[in-house]
């Protein structure tokens, strides 16, 4: 049986990684103009850091995860838009790949059986302890 507490982490970051991914979906979107489009790449850098840091004891072994520099980044304002979306591009690829290990992880599919055990157990005792009103 999985440990509800990792189960629930796991998820966590499963969810994390694919927040990230959509909100530099968004930055990276038509709507803003080229030129600007890729400056946040140091900011999502960092945020992928962090969650990747907290996933490695969920990956197993043969999972290479790749983390930034980020004192070694070059300043978005020093770069032509073309080379900040090259490095917007590596941190949307490293977080593709770790949200991808991370579902593909034994255990969350287990973690979402219980979960879904739990939810139908509990709606199950509420209807047979309730009385009905009429």
């Amino acid at each position: 049986m999985i440990n509800q507490a990792r189960a629930a982490r796991l998820n966590a970051l499963v969810v994390q990684t694919r927040a990230l991914m959509r909100a530099m979906e968004q930055a990276g979107g038509a709507q803003n103009e080229e030129f600007g489009r890729y400056l946040g790449f140091t900011h999502f850098a960092r945020r992928y850091n962090l969650i990747v840091q907290q996933a490695i004891p969920f990956l197993q072994n043969t999972v290479i995860v790749n983390e930034f520099d980020i004192k070694k980044l070059p300043n978005p304002n020093d770069l032509l838009w073309p080379e900040a979306k090259g490095i917007f591009d590596a941190v949307y690829t490293e977080t593709a790949l770790v949200h991808a290990a991370l579902e593909g992880q034994h255990d969350f599919a287990e973690a979402k059986n219980v979960e879904l055990k739990s939810f139908f157990e509990a709606s199950l005792r509420r209807a047979v302890f309730r009385t009905p009103q009429t």
